[in-house]
C-alpha cells in the first residue's frame, strides 16, 4: 500500500523547505547512517537523529501540507539537518529514491545533479564553474550577461551590454553566413535581454532591445544568405521588442517613428500590422502620429503612369502603400482605397488590382473597366491574370462575344 507522504515528500521539497545548508549537514548525516529507530504509522513519520545529541524528529501531515518537528534549537522554526536526514533516510527505504548514489545518477540523472551540486560549497562550485566557463564561450557570454544586469545599485551597466551584444552580432557579419553557434549566441542575448525587463530594469530593457535591433540590422544588410533559423531569431526580437515595449511605456511619439522607419526599411520583414499589434503602447498619441508619418511621406511619393517604370518590389514605396492601403480600409469607403492604388499605374498589376477592389464590392462594370484599361495601356506587355479576369467578369456579365 502506497504511503499517504509519497506525494508530499521529495526530495524537492526537502530541500525547498530547509535551505542550502541545512540540506546539506542533513545529506551527510544520512550518509554516514546516523538515523534509527524509523517508524512510520498513517498519517507521521518518527526517527531517531544521533548528532552531537539524540534528537527526535517526527513529519507529519497537517491537512494537505507536510509539517515536523524536532528536539534540536532549529527544529521548532524551519527543516533543520535532523528533519532532513530523517525525510532522506524515509525517501531510500520506501523506495522512493534510489539507495545508492551510482543508481540515482543512472536512473534520475538531473536530480543527482541537482542532489551533488546542493552538497558542494561554494568554493568547488566556483571553480566548477570556472573551469566550464573557460571551454564554453556561450557560457561565458551568459555569465557576463548576468554580471552586467546585475551592474551596481544603479542597475545595469549599458556600456558593458553594448559591447556583449556588439561583439555577438558582429560575428554575423565577418562570417557572411549563419552558423549553428552564431542562432545560438543571438538567442543567448534575446534571452538575457528579456531576463532585465522580467528583473523590473524595464527601461534598460528597452534601450537594449532597440540597440540590438540597430545591431542586427547592420548584419542583414551584409548578410549573404539567411535561413529559417535566423528568422525565427527575427521574430523572436520583435517579440521581445512588444514585450519591453508594454513594460517600459516609451513615449509614444517616438515610437511611432522607429516603427514607421522600421517598417519601411528593405532589410527587414517584421514589424507588420504596427497600428494593431503596438496599439497599447502606442496609444491614441503614438497611433495619430503614426498616421501622419504615413501620410506626409505619401504625399512626397510621385503618381506613377503606365510610360514609368514600377517600383521596387518589396522596396520602401511597396512597403509603404500597404501601409496606406491599410489605413484606406478603416475608412470602409472604396474609393479612399482605389485612390491610393491609383498613385501607382505602372505595371499591369496595378489596373487589374484595381479592377478586384471594385469586383470585391460588387461595382461589375467599373471592375470590368478597369481591366479593359489595363490590357489597351499595356499593348505589348499583356498580362495573362488579367486577361483572365476579364474572360470570367465578361461570363459573368453574359458578355460572351466581348470575351
Amino acid at each position: 500500500m502506497s504511503s499517504v507522504f509519497a506525494d508530499l515528500l521529495t526530495q524537492e521539497t526537502i530541500r525547498e523547505h530547509s535551505g542550502f545548508r541545512a540540506f546539506r549537514d542533513g545529506h551527510k548525516y544520512f550518509e554516514r547512517g546516523q538515523v534509527y529507530g524509523l517508524l512510520e504509522d498513517h498519517n507521521s513519520i518518527r526517527a531517531k537523529v544521533l548528532g552531537l545529541y539524540e534528537y527526535s524528529v517526527q513529519l507529519r501531515l497537517s491537512g494537505q501540507e507536510l509539517d515536523h518537528e524536532c528536539t534540536c534549537p532549529a527544529g521548532k522554526q524551519s527543516f533543520c539537518k535532523h528533519t532532513v536526514a530523517v525525510g532522506l533516510t524515509w525517501l531510500t527505504e520506501s523506495g522512493a529514491v534510489p539507495a545508492t548514489p551510482v543508481e540515482h545518477a543512472r536512473t534520475m540523472p538531473s536530480e543527482a545533479i541537482k542532489m551533488y551540486l546542493a552538497l558542494q560549497d561554494r568554493a568547488a562550485l566556483i571553480e566548477l564553474i570556472m573551469d566550464q566557463a573557460e571551454q564554453d564561450e556561450h557560457l561565458q557570454e551568459r555569465l557576463l550577461f548576468k554580471i552586467a544586469g546585475s551592474g551596481s545599485s544603479q542597475g545595469a551597466d549599458i556600456s558593458a551590454i553594448h559591447a556583449l551584444i556588439d561583439t555577438i552580432t558582429d560575428e554575423g557579419g565577418q562570417e557572411g553566413a549563419v552558423t549553428d553557434s552564431y542562432i545560438e549566441r543571438l538567442n543567448s542575448m534575446l534571452s538575457a535581454l528579456l531576463d532585465l525587463s522580467e528583473d523590473g530594469q524595464t527601461a534598460a530593457a528597452y534601450e537594449l532591445t532597440e540597440y540590438a535591433l540597430d545591431a542586427i540590422e547592420k548584419v542583414l544588410v551584409t548578410l549573404e544568405q539567411r535561413d529559417e533559423r535566423f528568422d525565427d531569431v527575427l521574430f523572436h526580437l520583435q517579440d521581445l521588442h512588444l514585450t519591453v515595449c508594454r513594460a517600459a511605456s516609451p513615449e509614444p511619439k517616438v515610437l511611432a517613428h522607429r516603427l514607421f522607419e522600421w517598417r519601411l526599411n528593405p532589410v527587414w520583414d517584421l514589424f507588420h500590422d504596427v497600428m494593431a499589434t503596438y496599439a497599447d503602447v502606442l496609444t491614441d498619441v503614438g497611433l495619430s502620429e503614426y498616421r501622419a508619418l504615413a501620410e506626409a511621406t505619401w504625399s512626397e511619393m510621385p503618381v506613377l503612369k503606365p510610360s514609368d517604370d514600377p517600383p521596387a518590389r518589396f522596396g520602401r514605396r511597396f512597403r509603404l502603400s500597404y501601409i496606406m492601403e491599410s489605413l484606406a480600409r478603416e475608412s470602409e469607403n472604396i474609393e479612399d482605397l482605389v485612390k491610393i492604388k491609383q498613385k501607382d499605374l505602372s505595371q499591369p498589376a496595378s489596373f487589374l488590382s484595381i479592377a478586384e477592389t471594385y469586383e470585391e464590392a460588387g461595382k461589375y462594370e467599373v471592375a470590368i473597366l478597369w481591366g479593359e484599361r489595363g490590357l489597351k495601356e499595356f499593348p505589348d506587355r499583356q498580362d495573362p491574370d488579367l486577361k483572365a479576369f476579364l474572360v470570367q467578369a465578361y461570363q459573368r456579365q453574359g458578355r460572351e462575344r466581348e470575351e
